[in-house]
């Protein structure tokens, strides 16, 4: 994988990029309150980051041959992995297998278990239907688009029909080793100082999106924690591909890791805040908890590179790997939240 100084522009990338999704995110989540037609929070977000995924892998090989690979990895994995949630998304849906007694539960109904089962299954529907869609329009955009095309890289061939599946066949997967790490990649003479120059423009990136923040510190302190730690959970987000999405075809078990780490934490949250009435009061203990939670827990986990691995593997492999990843998450704020309303007789929560 190379040492830290080859790798620092990635980084950069990555921790740049995910607070500007991030960012996007949270101004994303607001379109909720004007919304009445559905309940997820994410469902704009997930569109739009599945749609720039789409896109940007499309481009990859025309990004590596102008020797953009840094560029390519902080909006992969670091805008659109931040700007999409995994976490958020499947606490929505278990809300309504469990009845979590918040204010926007109690305000629609749902005392009857058929109407909420039916609810749980739409908001998964709905979810990935939307999110598929923007993967697609997004992978297709570039497609025909001559500005890309190039000696080495052809947009119409970056989803070619297999004729034994009929699924769209990646001549080389986003989320393999070689793929991420750039192995075979043959540098060029003159690659150092590109890496330079992108180094300084992502660390420049990196120390604005920390400083903005802190202009409205003394009135709200949390966009400043979610600025904190957000590149913490992209980063370990990719490393977890890296080490994990390589050992099974059928099952990519390190963004499977990630969505579940982020998951149990972000209960967890969900949790200690109720318990403490969400901190009202305690503007820091409050902000640093949304900064795990949304930051965190919210760039650690992703629905782009879920929809991605999707196209990519094997029609009959699929199932498997979404409703594997989906029940498992599911089951962690099923059994974690649960038990605290069972065991805790609570009736009404904060949040």
């Amino acid at each position: 994988m190379g040492n830290f100084k080859d790798n620092a522009a990635v980084i950069l990338g990555i921790s740049s990029m995910a607070q500007v999704g991030c960012f996007c995110r949270l101004c994303l989540v607001s379109l909720m309150s004007a919304d009445a037609h559905q309940m997820s929070s994410v469902l704009y977000a997930n569109f739009l980051g599945c749609f720039a995924i789409g896109a940007i892998t499309a481009m990859k090989d025309y990004l590596e041959e102008h020797h953009m690979g840094p560029t390519f990895y902080g909006i992969n994995a670091g805008f659109c992995g931040a700007l999409t949630t995994f976490s958020t998304w499947i606490f929505e849906v278990a809300r309504w297998c469990i009845w979590w007694p918040n204010p926007a539960m109690q305000a629609v109904g749902g005392d009857w278990w058929g109407q909420r089962a039916v609810s749980a299954i739409s908001a998964v529907l709905v979810e990935l239907g939307v999110s598929c869609l923007g993967f697609q329009l997004g992978s297709s955009l570039l497609k025909d688009f001559s500005g890309f095309t190039s000696k080495a890289w052809n947009p119409r061939s970056q989803l070619p029909l297999n004729s034994g599946s009929a699924r769209p066949d990646y001549s080389r997967q986003m989320t393999t080793c070689e793929y991420m790490h750039g192995e075979g990649v043959e540098e060029f003479e003159g690659e150092q100082d590109l890496k330079t120059k992108q180094r300084i423009g992502f660390a420049s990136l990196l120390c604005l999106c920390l400083a903005l923040p802190l202009l409205r510190i003394g009135t709200d302190s949390s966009l400043f924690f979610i600025m904190i730690f957000a590149p913490l959970g992209a980063l370990v987000r990719y490393y977890l591909g890296l080490r994990y999405n390589s050992l099974s075809k059928a099952f990519r078990w390190g963004t499977f890791a990630a969505n579940f780490l982020a998951c149990s934490i972000f209960a967890c949250i969900t949790i200690l805040n109720d318990v403490h009435g969400c901190f009202i009061g305690q503007a820091w203990t409050a902000g640093i908890l949304k900064g795990i939670g949304f930051g965190f827990c919210g760039s650690l986990s992703t629905m782009s590179s879920l929809v991605a691995q999707l196209y990519e593997m094997e029609l009959l492999k699929t199932p498997l790997y979404f409703f594997g990843s989906c029940l498992g998450c599911l089951s962690v704020y099923i059994v974690i939240l649960g038990s605290y309303l069972a065991l805790g007789g609570v009736v009404d929560v904060c949040a």
